[in-house]
């Protein structure tokens, strides 16, 4: 494992569906990640899925040449109900949560 993906729509899944995202070596296999996630994380692992993200097109120079960056895979892991992993957790979250709070 490489790290983990901190984005709106990565954090967002983390509250709906208890499902964490992260980013790993290409040649990484489900059964690989499933068992360094419940090792280094104390977790139990429901679901894996992968997906190989494609390199961005990008334009050099003058010629503008386009040139392709690397391909990257990303793995969303779905844990059981009762298990968190504190990484995706963030400030921003828990002075909202408490704000609502307040408000009612």
């Amino acid at each position: 494992m490489l790290k983990p993906i901190i984005s709106e729509k990565s954090l967002k899944s983390v509250q709906s569906s208890n499902e964490y995202t992260f980013l790993v070596d290409k040649n990484s296999d489900k059964f690989g990640v499933k068992e360094a996630v419940e090792k280094l994380f104390g977790v139990k692992v429901l679901d894996v899925r992968n997906k190989i993200a494609r390199g961005k097109l990008k334009k050099h120079g003058k010629a503008k040449k386009i040139t392709r960056g690397q391909d990257e895979k990303h793995v969303v892991v779905k844990l059981a109900e009762k298990d968190k992993i504190d990484l995706f957790e963030t400030k921003e979250q828990s002075k909202s949560k408490s704000k609502t709070k307040k408000e009612k």
